[in-house]
């Protein structure tokens, strides 16, 4: 059955997106919208311009990211045709991201959608983790480090950001040099104005050395500077990534289980995330 006009979302103005932090909330598992809104590398929908009764933040995929999707942060409620029209309508692979009322429409729309789990971290104060007692030299990355750090982070990690270039500029990346280069990277995946969220990536051949805690280490306490709390998100069975938020210290954890729909694609089984609700 086809919908008429007034059944479909429709792309939210940029100069109405100030409205928006009344319905995005700042949390520790929204960042990566509220970022890409700032940077204006999101698409907002709404079923109505003037009153944003029900939206969806959509961010796509980083170019150049072959096996990436599309995330889509739906707000409102499953009642709204408009909403559940675009659910059913996505072409390209998506990653749902949804509260407890709007998760059922979504399975029930896409039957072979693969729920995805994972850990969200955060702490309610400025903190700083566990001190090493020998950590290796860490330093602030520069521009000129754009392509070690493309080469070291997978593509998905710049989904707020035009480039990795963006991401060292914005200031969130320090590392860790090994054998003449670049091994190990922690940095700010994306940021909201309450929250700064991170991500951690060794190279295989210096893993288990501490360079990811001691990179980790210096990012938070440059985030806390800036006055923000950080947060990170850990796929609940990636054992090493459980254990490396453990040593950072967060205080708090709460599940994340998120949907994604591969449009066109066969029936998936249901698995777990990595490290950023993958991407």
């Amino acid at each position: 059955m086809s919908s008429s006009t007034h059944e479909m979302l429709v792309e939210l103005p940029r100069e109405r997106w100030g409205a928006l932090s009344r319905l995005v909330p700042d949390s520790p598992w929204t960042t990566s919208a509220l970022h890409a809104i700032q940077t204006r590398r999101a698409s907002v929908l709404t079923d109505s311009p003037a009153e944003l009764g029900n939206l969806v933040v959509l961010v796509r995929a980083p170019e150049g990211d072959k096996d990436g999707h599309d995330q889509a942060y739906a707000f409102g409620s499953g009642e709204s045709e408009a909403l559940r029209n675009f659910i059913s309508q996505v072409t390209r692979p998506t990653e749902f991201i949804v509260d407890e009322e709007l998760a059922p429409y979504v399975l029930a729309i896409h039957l072979d959608a693969t729920a995805r789990e994972a850990m969200s971290c955060w702490s309610d104060a400025m903190w700083t983790p566990p001190a090493q007692e020998m950590p290796p030299t860490v330093r602030h990355l520069r521009a000129s480090d754009a392509d070690a750090l493309r080469a070291l982070v997978p593509p998905w990690a710049f989904r707020t950001f035009a480039s990795p270039k963006d991401m060292i500029v914005a200031g969130g990346c320090f590392g860790v040099e090994a054998d003449g280069r670049l091994v190990s990277v922690a940095y700010v995946a994306d940021q909201s104005i309450k929250f700064a969220r991170i991500g951690a990536v060794t190279a295989e051949s210096h893993r288990r050395t501490g360079f990811a805690l001691a990179a980790a280490t210096r990012l938070v306490e440059r985030i806390s500077e800036d006055g923000r709390l950080v947060c990170a998100l850990a796929a609940r069975r990636n054992g090493p990534a459980m254990r490396f938020a453990l040593k950072l210290g967060f205080q708090h954890k709460a599940m994340l289980r998120t949907y994604k729909v591969k449009p066109g694609a066969p029936p998936a089984a249901t698995t777990s995330s990595s490290a950023q609700t993958q991407g």
